[in-house]
């Protein structure tokens, strides 16, 4: 008879142990499908990084920057004051001074004459440059009430010495050079307060 209880509690203890393993196996797989199936969570929020926002800052005032320099580079010519049509004659009469040797006589009489001829556009809107000396002096002398009628004579006689230099090659002396140039200073600073129309 000991040797049937021994059997029974063997069988009972084997029947315990096999529903105790398969207790166990049904726990770990109702935890696995509870892991394996989780709702959705929240986003993850991750702070700025202050550098990323000084960087942008940077950016922002670089650019602040380079539309204020353009917007006052564009406007700065407006501000400029606008010479007075002597005083650029003034410094075109003091660049032709580089000429003013026995070889560049050509040259020389070339920017001088260009000088007073702009000026006398500028100044007093007559049309010089482009016309010839005679042309120009006669249509002078046509008109009585130009103020450069008094100044007829001295123009004739400075535009023909310049005429020549360009025109006829002709070669001037160092001295006959000064004394175009004194002349075109003093026409240009004489006539600087003329009024134009009297």
């Amino acid at each position: 008879m000991e040797w049937r209880r021994r059997i029974v509690f063997w069988e009972s203890y084997a029947l315990f142990a096999a529903c105790a393993v398969q207790a166990q196996v049904s726990t770990n797989a109702v935890g696995m499908m509870e892991e394996d199936i989780r709702d959705i969570r929240g986003p993850i929020h991750i702070p700025y990084s202050w550098i990323g926002i000084l960087y942008i800052a940077g950016a922002l005032a670089v650019l602040g920057f380079l539309i204020w320099a353009w917007r006052f580079w564009k406007n700065r010519s407006h501000l400029e004051i606008p010479r007075l049509p002597h005083e650029i004659a003034l410094e075109r009469l003091e660049k032709a001074r580089v000429w003013m040797n026995g070889s560049n006589a050509r040259e020389f009489s070339i920017a001088v004459s260009d000088a007073v001829r702009l000026y006398i556009e500028d100044r007093f809107q007559e049309r010089a440059a482009h016309r010839t000396t005679n042309e120009f002096l006669h249509h002078l002398l046509a008109r009585s009430s130009s103020p450069l009628t008094s100044y007829a004579p001295s123009l004739d006689e400075f535009l023909q010495h310049c005429d020549l230099a360009k025109f006829a090659r002709w070669q001037l002396a160092a001295s006959e050079m000064e004394a175009m140039h004194a002349s075109a200073m003093k026409f240009v600073e004489e006539t600087r307060t003329v009024s134009r129309e009297r």
